[in-house]
């Protein structure tokens, strides 16, 4: 489980450094990557805590899937009108997706109630930059 949120939190990494003509492909490969290896979360048939803080169970290794599949779907349904704006606003969608990202897989990982609120709450306030920013209709 280690593995996979460090792996995650490389692609903020990946945002700040990738070129500008890469950087939408290497984001989207890197999220896929990521994504692929989750598909193992299928194979859990009990609960497989890797240490006191996080569990991965029946429950929660589809909610976990599915939020790592949503990253790169995301990437690519947005990348089409956001490739128009300002490079620094492309890396700041990137960045707010990926940490909204981490933060859900987060939530729907831990093994504690209190903690599960915590990276909820912690969830909201990249959504809330993302719709605010990147949400309003065309007029």
């Amino acid at each position: 489980m280690l593995t996979i949120i460090f792996a995650w939190s490389t692609t903020l990494l990946t945002t700040l450094l990738a070129p500008k003509n890469t950087l939408w492909t290497a984001s989207s490969v890197h999220g896929f990557i990521m994504s692929f290896f989750s598909l193992t979360w299928f194979l859990i048939q009990d609960s497989a805590p890797s240490n006191n803080l996080f569990l991965m169970d029946r429950l929660s290794s589809p909610l976990a899937i599915l939020t790592c599949w949503l990253f790169p779907l995301t990437l690519l349904a947005s990348q089409n009108k956001l490739s128009k704006e300002p490079l620094s606003r492309q890396r700041m969608y990137i960045a707010n997706a990926t940490t909204l990202q981490l933060t859900t897989l987060l939530a729907f990982t831990t093994s504690d109630l209190m903690l599960f609120f915590i990276f909820f709450e912690a969830s909201l306030i990249p959504t809330m930059i993302i719709i605010t920013r990147w949400g309003a209709q065309e007029r």
